[in-house]
């Protein structure tokens, strides 16, 4: 082992900056991750070892690495840990990371280069700057130096763990029986179906209730605090194994007050009376794997009303777990004693062979291309580039489900109005229709790089006085901003990229209005805006000076991304890009006329410095390959 957890601490400036608040600390920090398989837990300190924040996200492990599904848990669990840790540091306070990582092997092998990447993928570090390695060494460095001690510990499977003074871990246990893997899967299958075969040693056919009342509620193998459903599973795999095979189970056999179907002579009564008793057909006893069609024969020993052979047909034999005999008007005959023993053997036979099968069924995987991940690109980035808003125009339950069902139109995240409630309704790995036919910037078809929120808004209404825009609740803003910084942070989206519905496609789409307060998005640090002071100052200047032209309008438009016709004449699509442009920038105005707080407006924004930010974001300062 080449380092241990102070080894990134140590690397840190040996400033001390003041104690700062929440979500704006910076100087040198250093990230401690504990990941387990249900829980991941995250600190942030400096090199005095002064915590500054502190949380938790789900869990994740190096196993998640084996299998597609598992990477795209492994990657929505790395991007909530570092929406968490980015929105507490301050940009570029974050220095290194030390990592521990369970069912990770060696931190220098395949696993541990491509956690190493993904992990500087997601919190802007380099490689270099990020040490993982499992959470057994973790602890252990926590307790000894190299070569000092032995550190056991019970969990999930027993582990035995030392290492030398050369920096090499030996481990016992864990996955696997050199130590012990008490309350590990394997172990709780195990202790299962022993507890299967002692209940059907004691009582023959006692196994079946195992669903519902057997494992389920008396099984006291798995440990205080663990889920018992494996050791049900377990119980029932055999019998699950039996019917997916067309094996039946069949009920006791029929009880002599039973009456038969195919003839009337064999009656309830004649069926109880003590001159009919029922038996086994001899074609069924003497049957080892598939019978014959046998069935049920009611002998009479005098001559009443019986005259003739009552039939009816037999359950199958190829598992009977319950003896339908000695019946109540006689004891077995020959045949039937022999064939007992036959099935009883079979039964047994049976049985072993399905746990085995059971079990063998657990361990294996199957069958499926190799491939080899052990070099990751460091040329990459998120999927998502653009972050569109959107209003739906009608209420929750109609947006709900439209957005869900059959209506061709999807988001990513609805927002409900009142009360405020953010809904996540298409994974962000995954493609949500919701741009339609878009442009910004010389992309199209956003959908394919973009993440939509859908915000619960009436939109406008037609009045004699014009179009009214409803208002959005501050409740339901908050909400908005707390998400928009989430998603940026997961995915390093460009603060220029943050963009309204009507952006994107200007005249076709008006969402989200007017009243969607962009400002208040601005003064969170997400887009920037254009200095005020600079836009009174052009103001002034164009109000005595002639208003630039429509070819000069749709070139500064073109510029900032919308797409914009070169016609050179104020025509309605032009009117229709400068009236979106108004909505954001001038909402109380937004008629598309080419006036001089328009002008004015524009070349602040088209103009290198015009553009204010509270601070920019960490995607805005990154080259980035173009869309």
């Amino acid at each position: 082992m080449s380092s241990t957890p102070s080894a990134i601490a140590d690397s840190l400036a040996p400033d001390r900056p003041a104690p700062v608040r929440a979500g704006t600390a910076s100087g040198p920090l250093g990230l401690g991750l504990d990941a387990g398989g249900t829980q991941t837990r995250w600190a942030l300190a400096r090199p005095d070892g002064t915590l500054v924040a502190r949380g938790e996200v789900g869990g994740f492990s190096a196993l998640l690495l084996d299998t597609s599904a598992g990477r795209v848990v492994l990657a929505q669990t790395l991007q909530s840990l570092a929406a968490a840790v980015l929105s507490q540091a301050a940009p570029g306070a974050l220095r290194g990371l030390q990592a521990g990582i369970t069912g990770l092997g060696e931190p220098d092998g395949p696993a541990g280069r491509q956690l190493r990447a993904l992990l500087a993928q997601q919190l802007g570090l380099a490689p270099t700057q990020i040490q993982c390695d499992s959470d057994i060494a973790q602890a252990w460095h926590a307790l000894f130096r190299p070569g000092e001690g032995y550190l056991v510990y019970a969990g999930t499977g027993a582990i035995a763990a030392f290492i030398d003074e050369a920096g090499t871990l030996h481990r016992a246990g864990g996955r696997g029986p050199l130590l012990g893997d008490e309350g590990g899967g394997q172990w709780i299958a195990r202790e299962a179906l022993a507890l299967v075969w002692r209940r059907e040693d004691d009582s023959p056919g006692a196994w079946t209730d195992s669903r519902s009342r057997g494992i389920c509620s008396t099984s006291s193998a798995a440990p205080t605090g663990r889920r018992r459903a494996p050791s049900c599973t377990a119980a029932t795999a055999p019998r699950d194994a039996a019917r997916s095979a067309g094996w039946r189970w069949p009920s006791r056999a029929p009880p002599r007050t039973t009456t038969p179907t195919r003839s009337p002579c064999c009656t309830a009564r004649a069926a109880s009376s003590p001159g009919c008793r029922w038996r086994w057909c001899a074609g069924w006893a003497r049957a080892r794997s598939a019978p014959p069609d046998a069935s049920w024969t009611c002998i009479p020993r005098s001559k009443p009303a019986c005259a003739t052979r009552c039939r009816k047909t037999c359950p199958s034999p190829s598992i009977n777990p319950t003896p339908p005999w000695p019946p109540r008007g006689g004891p077995p005959s020959r045949h039937e004693k022999r064939h007992e023993q036959r099935r009883k053997s079979l039964m047994k036979t049976k049985l072993l062979t399905l746990a085995a099968a059971a079990l063998l069924a657990a361990c294996a995987t199957p069958t499926a291309l190799q491939i080899d991940r052990t070099h990751v690109s460091e040329n990459q980035d998120s999927r998502a580039q653009f972050l569109i808003i959107h209003y739906t125009v009608i209420d929750f339950e109609k947006s709900m489900k439209v957005l869900t069902t059959g209506g061709k139109v999807s988001a990513h995240y609805l927002v409900q109005e009142t009360p405020s409630k953010v809904y996540q309704l298409v994974d962000e790995n995954r493609r949500a229709w919701h741009g339609g036919v878009s442009y910004w910037g010389g992309a199209t078809n956003l959908n394919s790089a973009s993440i939509g929120i859908e915000i619960v808004n009436p939109g406008f209404t037609e009045t004699p006085m014009g179009r009214v825009y409803a208002p959005y609740p501050q409740a339901q803003i908050d909400d908005v901003i707390k998400l928009v910084k989430e998603i940026v942070a997961r995915h390093g989206i460009r603060s220029d990229r943050i963009l309204g519905h009507n952006d994107i496609a200007p005249g076709r789409k008006q969402d989200p209005g007017p009243e969607f307060p962009w400002k208040q998005l601005a003064d969170a640090g997400l887009i920037a805006w254009p200095d005020a002071a600079q836009v009174q100052i052009k103001q002034a200047i164009y109000q005595v000076a002639p208003v630039p032209d429509a070819v000069w309008f749709q070139k500064r438009l073109a510029q900032i991304g919308y797409q914009t016709p070169q016609t050179g004449i104020l025509d309605t699509a032009t009117r229709e890009v400068i009236s979106t442009f108004q909505m954001k920038y001038r909402p109380a105005n937004f008629t598309g006329d080419m006036d001089a707080e328009t002008a004015a407006l524009l070349e602040v924004v088209t103009t290198p410095g015009g553009m204010l930010m509270k601070k920019p974001l960490p995607a805005d300062n990154q080259p980035r390959s173009a869309y």
